[in-house]
């Protein structure tokens, strides 16, 4: 199956450190209807979804099933470059879809808090130099 992890956002940021959930669309499309997903059976990269609903999130007319996973709870990897979602349908088909992912890593998060308090730094150091 084919699926987008956190619709809309390429390359798919993936920090596990936050707190919070990392939605996942699994899309429908002219030969596959996400809405036979049994929800129960789906893990993505080794966790279950904490909520679930039905979206168009590519605007191409058919529902799409986005899950929402506790990022804390993702088997994934400081390298890690790919996730995995598995499950079944109603009917009992396996089914498998995977998408790319960057992973965050704290020092990244540092290192643009780092870069935006030089910033902020030189332009007070500016303006007081202006006013002298």
């Amino acid at each position: 199956v084919n699926i987008d992890v956190k619709p809309g956002s390429d390359p798919n940021p993936i920090n596990v450190k936050s707190k919070g959930l990392t939605p996942v669309a699994v899309l429908s499309g002219i030969f596959f209807d996400a809405k036979n997903i049994n929800v129960n059976s789906v893990l993505f990269a080794g966790a279950s979804p904490q909520k679930s609903a039905f979206e168009d999130v590519n605007d191409d007319g058919l529902d799409d099933l986005v899950l929402h996973f506790d990022t804390r709870s993702l088997n994934l990897s400081a390298k890690s470059t790919e996730a995995v979602l598995t499950g079944s349908l109603h009917d009992g088909s396996l089914i498998k879809g995977s998408d790319s992912i960057k992973m965050l890593q704290v020092s990244e998060k540092q290192s643009v808090i780092s870069r935006l308090m030089r910033f902020l730094a030189a332009m007070v150091y500016s303006v007081i130099t202006l006013w002298e």
